[in-house]
């Protein structure tokens, strides 16, 4: 069943997508329209996911919904984990390597593409089954609801 653990799911994917690393990768590495995109698509399914994760008790196809939701948020975080362990190393190759180590990474621009063409497709798989999920999101007439748990948090903090 998927309870409650796809909202925390896609709020730390929507916190990775927002985060200053991701800006500046998705400029250098061109994904930044697909990213942008993507995020949109979890903007609009997060807002009703407090609803979906209720009526699930209730209704077997939202709960395979959420279940298929749930297994796509994994798969992004997934990809988003590959694509910040690469920036982080080439950001440390930059900063802390030696000149031979600084033309070894220029001079592997073959790894560097592939790597863009891997992630690049990766990112638009996830993005076209997020986009199949919100568009299902609609015959469920799901509606848009505040979580009161989170807003309390955030006035005690």
């Amino acid at each position: 069943m998927a309870e409650m653990i796809v909202s925390p799911i896609a709020e730390i994917l929507l916190g990775k997508l927002g985060s200053l690393a991701y800006q500046e990768a998705r400029l250098i590495w061109g994904f930044k329209t697909d990213l942008r995109k993507l995020e949109q698509t979890l903007k609009t399914i997060k807002a009703v996911l407090l609803d979906a994760e209720q009526q699930q008790l209730h209704n077997h196809e939202v709960r395979v919904w959420l279940e298929e939701l749930k297994d796509v948020c994994y798969d992004a975080e997934d990809v988003f984990d590959e694509f910040e362990i690469e920036a982080l190393q080439r950001q440390a190759t930059v900063n802390r390597g030696s000149i031979t180590q600084k033309v070894w990474n220029y001079l592997s621009w073959p790894k560097s593409i592939a790597f863009r063409f891997t992630i690049g497709h990766k990112i638009k798989e996830i993005r076209e089954r997020l986009d199949e999920i919100a568009a299902n999101k609609a015959k469920f007439h799901l509606t848009e609801r505040v979580d009161n748990r989170q807003a309390r948090r955030v006035c005690t903090a």
